[in-house]
């Protein structure tokens, strides 16, 4: 796991570094880089697998191909043995070196062969070519300007890399329509990701030459024969203990989060079973009676895990809020702040933590039509309101999901589709991704492993959200207590908790905050005031605004954001105070 950027520059020398310092908190453990004429690439890494021999950018002294890679493999094993019985010889066990003969082996077919999450960066003689999982689990942003190109594993390396960043309205339309940019925007003007499924190829025989990108995967794959419900149910088990054995390899040790609901719960007994050792799991919440503390307690007593409850106060959820806007890159708390400080704690301790992402949408767990039709109706009055133009990316997702929400049971397979697509990348993997990265952690994802989500696109919708009764996530409900028993009833019967619910009394303190500290007319003599749905909204946007297009950085601190909106520092910490003390 790292962070890798590179720089393609035909009016200077290339210097990858600088965007590398940027990111550094990505890899701490170690930095390279390699030239190649116009070209530099370079990577820090996070060392998991091989920690001793797996330092990058990794070269073939033969043809000189060099790689820079962010991920794991999980089937590396396996593609080391097919590499060797074709010729290859290898000096590592690192999962880089596979990537390295496997593209040379196989080019630009190389995806087809990985099972992981993955952004790679190839550089040969004269051509750069960037690859990003079929999911889209790892992060990839590039840009151009004039003679240079430049990539990286996250924007803020390359922010202010062509001049003082701006805001890209598109995305802005799109976060307030629908909930978060679609396609290859981001926040920032002229810097684009790399979309899922997706490579890129950059040439400079001829003078700077950027490909558009090209899909090497189909982002909904065709359909296959339906399962029988005990079929389906013995097939899914299977799947996720092969992805959740695959996603446990390493030399160091692996954790993992207990949120208290279902999904992170079969994880971690499925890890519980197959580990070699006592389990550490991870909860956080603002009170240590908190539903979800007390339900990821019990699980973690049932398996034997070695438990942390984290619990923080206000003011430290006030300081976290800052630097989870810097490290998402997003005028937004999804992910939220008591995940940002969890994972810091679990930095201190732990390298890779396996994490229930994904099992939503594969699963149907967010599946709730009425509330669906609802919010995309408010989000695109708002962005009509505020005079913005959603991308037709987020036009057709919008309705997409409106017209599968009004189908009811007909709907869900289709609701699903799209619920995997740019949702699951933008809302829920990348602030994962950034958040976890930001303190060096690595994030390992076995619902979304290949073999897992081939299983359930298997499986009749029915049998993953039972509309008549209002069931969501059928298949792991019941497929988590008929092999675990007692040890899961409680959290297969419990309503569903997001994560930032875990937050839920200090994230209404600091509504209550912003309300008190925003006057009105605040938002209204604001240019972009009419598209938020609350005043909390607001104040998220002007953190992005003053942390990264006005170059403040995590240094921004919530009172004085307050303060300027408010026009005085009195009433800004008089309105935190009556927060908090509420």
């Amino acid at each position: 796991m790292c962070a890798i950027a590179g720089l393609v520059s035909l009016d200077a020398p290339p210097d990858v570094r600088p965007i590398l310092d940027a990111i550094r908190h990505r890899g701490p453990d170690g930095l390279g880089t390699h030239r190649d004429g116009a070209c530099e690439i370079g990577a820090a890494r996070l060392a998991i697998v091989d920690p001793e021999h797996g330092a990058q950018p990794m070269r073939d002294p033969l043809s000189q191909t060099a790689v820079a890679f962010n991920g794991e493999i999980y089937n590396a094993d396996e593609l080391r043995r097919v590499l060797i019985a074709r010729g290859h010889r290898f000096a590592t066990r690192c999962d880089t070196e596979v990537v390295l003969r496997g593209f040379l082996e196989w080019g630009f077919d190389l995806p087809a062969h990985l099972s992981g999450m993955y952004a790679i960066a190839v550089l040969e003689s004269g051509r750069l070519t960037l690859i990003r999982d079929p999911l889209g689990i790892k992060p990839l942003r590039y840009a151009q300007h004039g003679a240079r190109f430049a990539f990286a594993s996250e924007a803020k390396a390359l922010l202010r890399w062509f001049g003082p960043p701006s805001l890209d309205e598109t995305a802005l339309a799109d976060f307030i329509a629908i909930g978060y940019p679609t396609g290859r925007h981001t926040f920032f003007a002229g810097i684009s990701t790399l979309p899922p499924g997706h490579l890129l190829t950059v040439n400079w025989g001829q003078g700077l030459h950027v490909a558009e990108p090209r899909p090497y995967q189909l982002r909904t794959p065709p359909p296959q024969p339906l399962l029988c419900e005990d079929e389906a149910e013995l097939a899914f088990v299977d799947a996720l203990l092969a992805a959740t054995n695959s996603h446990l390899q390493a030399d160091t040790e692996v954790v993992a989060v207990l949120s208290g609901g279902i999904d992170s719960a079969m994880l971690a007994c499925t890890a519980a079973e197959l580990s070699g050792r006592r389990l550490r799991t991870f909860t956080v919440a603002d009170t240590a009676d908190h539903p979800d503390a007390v339900a990821a307690a019990r699980v973690a007593r049932a398996i034997g895990a070695d438990h942390t409850l984290l619990t923080f106060g206000f003011d430290d959820y006030l300081a976290a809020i800052p630097a989870t806007i810097a490290a998402v890159e997003a005028p937004d708390l999804h992910a939220g702040p008591f995940f940002h400080l969890l994972c810091r704690v679990i930095g201190g301790r732990a390298k890779a933590c396996l994490n229930g992402e994904g099992a939503d949408e594969t699963l149907g767990g967010y599946y709730d039509p009425a509330g669906t039709i609802a919010t995309l109706t408010d989000g695109a009055r708002r962005a009509t309101a505020v005079g913005l133009t959603p991308s037709d990316r987020a036009c057709a997702i919008r309705d997409g999901l409106l017209e599968a929400s009004a189908k009811g049971a007909a709907g869900v397979r289709a609701t699903l589709d799209i619920s995997l697509q740019d949702l699951l990348e933008r809302a829920q993997l990348d602030p994962v991704d950034h958040l976890s990265m930001a303190a060096g952690v690595e994030m390992r994802v076995p619902y979304l492993d290949p073999a897992v989500q081939a299983v359930v696109r298997r499986v009749a919708p029915g049998e993953i959200v039972d509309t008549s009764l209002g069931i969501t996530k059928r298949l792991l409900r019941r497929a988590a207590v008929r092999r675990h028993g007692a040890h899961l009833l409680d959290s297969a019967l419990r309503a569903k908790m997001m994560m930032p619910h875990a937050s839920g009394g200090h994230a209404a303190r600091f509504a209550r905050a912003c309300d008190h500290a925003v006057p009105d007319d605040a938002l209204r003599r604001s240019r972009f005031g009419a598209g938020f749905a609350s005043k909390t909204d607001f104040v998220l946007f002007e953190l992005f605004r003053r942390i990264h297009l006005d170059g403040g950085g995590a240094a921004v601190k919530i009172d004085d954001v307050f303060a300027e909106i408010a026009g005085s520092s009195r009433a800004a910490a008089s309105a935190v105070a009556q927060a908090a003390a509420s």
